[in-house]
């Protein structure tokens, strides 16, 4: 009410990838753990390390459901909100976040290979692309389009 002092935490000295306020917590990401904090006392109700997903370091979450979404440096992990127990992972190449809509994530290499992950079940289809590709996910989250020099093409993403 009037900006005064609350609370502080010393656990993110190296960094916070990002933050989500989620059913009355807070969920942060130090991009080597997930963090669910009271956002009353600023109290740790839990820690777990997003290496248990297997994916690389966090470089972003998002939240599904009633999931935590764990975007990695070599793909993606699902873990619970309430407990943080791991749920789903989808290992993959080192790759970055290209595109998502409702239930579909799109990961894409520096090669331009891409992985269309299903976040229900974090598993992938994946496309190889030649390097320098461009790829755009329609709007209903349907289909990936893929621009390769003079080549389109269409793939679906179920």
């Amino acid at each position: 009410k009037d900006g005064s002092f609350v609370w502080e935490s010393e656990r993110f000295k190296k960094g916070i990838t990002n933050m989500l306020s989620i059913d009355g917590k807070l969920i942060v990401s130090s991009g080597k753990a997930l963090y669910s904090l009271n956002p009353l006392t600023g109290n740790e109700i839990y820690e777990v390390p997003v290496k248990n997903g297997g994916v690389g370091e966090a470089t972003l979450i998002m939240p599904y459901k009633d999931m935590i979404v764990v975007v990695g440096e070599k793909g993606l992990s699902t873990f619970n909100t309430i407990s943080g127990d791991l749920i789903h992972a989808g290992k993959y190449k080192t790759s970055f976040l290209d595109g998502y809509f409702n239930d579909i994530i799109v990961m894409k290499t520096d090669k331009a290979d891409i992985a269309v992950f299903d976040l229900n079940t974090c598993k992938y289809l994946e496309f190889k692309a030649k390097t320098g590709a461009i790829t755009t996910l329609s709007t209903e989250g349907d289909f990936v389009y893929v621009y390769e020099k003079k080549t389109v093409t269409k793939l679906k993403t179920k």
